[in-house]
């Protein structure tokens, strides 16, 4: 890491090394895990854009993980900046349901314990 001017500057293996520890800590379960949630928001929430509708999943699942939260309280702090165009309660709730089985699931089948 270099530090230019107060700004630190991680070389292209120090980013590397981050994104891959930070797919690991959103899906454990690496690309089959990432398909499978892929797979179900696509047919449960088929009007959205898929690409937004990973990010804002991705986004509240790193912040009920990492702090503890709620999915309420997730999608209040995430926000509209991560909020697909287009969401209804409905979308919302069907996440809902698709993100605490990918945590149950991931528990039972990733979890090193």
């Amino acid at each position: 890491m270099y530090n230019l001017f107060g700004i630190n500057i991680l070389s292209k293996e120090e980013k590397e090394a981050k994104r891959r520890e930070f797919e690991a800590f959103v899906f454990p379960g690496r690309e089959e895990q990432r398909r499978e949630i892929r797979g179900k928001l696509r047919a449960e929430v088929p009007k959205l854009d898929m690409t937004l509708l990973m990010y804002f999943y991705i986004t509240v699942k790193e912040a009920v993980k990492r702090e503890g939260i709620s999915y309420e309280e997730a999608v209040k702090r995430v926000g509209k900046q991560a909020s697909p165009p287009g969401i209804k309660n409905y979308d919302l709730a069907a996440i809902k349901h698709i993100l605490e089985e990918d945590l149950k699931n991931e528990h039972d089948r990733y979890s090193e314990s």
